[in-house]
């Protein structure tokens, strides 16, 4: 059911809204005239304020707006009213919109993670793909000051280190922006009560369960009758100055290890020396070490940092650990060694007709390659699906190698007057170096023409009056 702001009003110590957000935008410089910004919005209070927001910020800081919206699959009823009530709105603003339906319960079978985080993984995966599919520069999510108050206080309850005292950060890499991170929620609801703008409750919030709604309807409210009516302020500027810590610490220890770690395609290398002369910062330059290998620090605690950094005490490597991403890590004399548990093996496959469909044991993956006979030119305009590339019949010959990585390989990517490395793709896109062999490449007459599905050569782009393509399709084998 839709509903209408609260009408009570924001204190008179608070800028309105869009005060507060153009300020928030230009202190962190989340736009540049001309983005393209993806607009999350689920139809809840805060995500149908940042896009009306947006909407009327836009002509002025110049963007140009899409909305996204995900429907989890885990309410039916509920979530296809959310996802009309957010088409309606974006036809309202004439602003486009992409709406789609994944199965997070499918994905939480595959990862194993717990419902919560598979429907994050899910949903970060789903704007990823609007952002690529639209060509857009940035993201914008809908957290507020209150959001943060909370997460710090759940991170303190937790017990945190200064990465975690710095809560949601306003700016993150990707393009990821929170224009309305300093808004107090009283003020979002001030907002849409004045200009008439209905939203949809989030019913989610008064379920007892969480953590998060006990604090947010009992601890923070107590602390403000009782201790500090700032409270909310008070907590969101101890996130900022932990995360100003942070980041210098951050840079300090990136420096270190980035001039002393030892980064090969299946290993990275950790002097021990390293870590016993900056013992303050020996944990981060684990978290750079793990980053740097896997891709990003998702899934690595302090346990086992903890349990990294107990291998000091070690000698030889009869001794190791598993940490998170299926890596490992031992000494061997004077260092830490951090690879995969079980190396990905190379393949090298050749396809002398078509259609074809290439099982791909060694990295869990099916290859389908198929001909297909393009009826018109609005079916070329189409962007390939995530799973699938269409490559120009012309520019193919048969057989064709599938054929995992090898250092040295080039390709003119799509776009581009001249040869590239592959490795230097990889790093672009942020495959992580472990993951790299498992990133099926297609050679025809010698020459690279896919890597996977992240980019395809400049001669085999589909074009007009082409109308005959190649299809390539690779799904995963441990999903099915």
């Amino acid at each position: 059911m839709m509903q209408k702001a609260d009408t009570s009003q924001p204190s008179q110590r608070d800028p309105d809204l869009l005060t507060i957000m153009r300020t928030t935008i230009e202190h962190y410089r989340m736009f540049a005239p001309g983005d393209h910004v993806v607009v999350a919005v689920s139809g809840g209070a805060d995500s149908v304020a940042l896009l009306n927001a947006l909407h009327e910020l836009a002509p002025t800081l110049k963007l140009r707006l899409t909305v996204a919206h995900l429907n989890h699959g885990l309410r039916p009823e509920a979530a296809e009213r959310e996802s009309d009530f957010v088409k309606n709105l974006a036809h309202k603003l004439a602003v486009p919109c992409i709406c789609e339906l994944r199965d997070v319960r499918a994905d939480k079978h595959a990862s194993g993670e717990c419902l919560q985080e598979a429907a994050r993984t899910v949903r970060y995966r789903f704007f990823s793909d609007v952002i690529e599919r639209c060509g857009a520069q940035k993201l914008a999510l809908g957290h507020i000051m209150d959001d943060q108050a909370e997460t710090v206080l759940i991170r303190l309850l937790r017990g945190a280190s200064t990465r975690g005292l710095g809560g949601i950060p306003p700016v993150r890499s990707g393009g990821i922006v929170r224009p309305l991170i300093e808004v107090r929620r009283r003020s979002i609801e001030f907002f849409l009560h004045q200009r008439g703008i209905e939203f949809i409750p989030d019913t989610s919030t008064n379920e007892p369960q969480y953590l998060r709604n006990i604090i947010r309807h009992e601890l923070l409210p107590l602390l403000a009758r009782q201790y500090n009516p700032r409270v909310v302020e008070a907590l969101c500027t101890t996130a900022a100055l932990a995360r100003n810590d942070e980041a210098l610490l951050q840079d300090t220890a990136a420096h270190i290890a980035d001039e002393a770690l030892k980064l090969t395609d299946d290993s990275i290398r950790i002097p021990v020396s390293l870590l016993e002369s900056h013992p303050q910062l020996a944990g981060r330059i684990i978290r750079r070490a793990f980053e740097l290998f896997n891709g990003s620090c998702r899934g690595l605690t302090s346990l086992h940092t903890d349990a990294i950094l107990a291998l000091l005490n070690s000698r030889g490597s009869s001794k190791k650990i598993s940490i998170a991403g299926g890596l490992i890590v031992r000494r061997e004399y004077s260092e830490l060694v951090m690879n995969p548990e079980h190396n990905l093996a190379a393949f090298h496959v050749q396809v002398d007709a078509l259609p074809a469909d290439v099982p791909l044991p060694q990295i869990n993956a099916r290859m389908q390659i198929r001909s297909l006979t393009v009826a018109d030119d609005a079916a070329l305009q189409c962007t390939d699906v995530s799973d699938t590339v269409h490559l120009a019949a012309e520019s193919i010959s048969l057989p064709l190698i599938i054929r995992s990585w090898k250092p040295g390989d080039r390709i003119r990517p799509f776009g581009f007057n001249a040869q590239k490395k592959v490795k230097a793709i990889f790093a672009e896109k942020k495959i992580p170096v472990r993951l790299r062999m498992s990133i099926p490449l297609i050679e025809s007459g010698g020459r690279i023409v896919s890597i996977g599905t992240l980019r395809i050569a400049e001669h085999c782009r589909v074009t007009p009056p082409c109308r005959k393509v190649i299809a390539v399709t690779i799904t995963d084998t441990d999903k099915h």
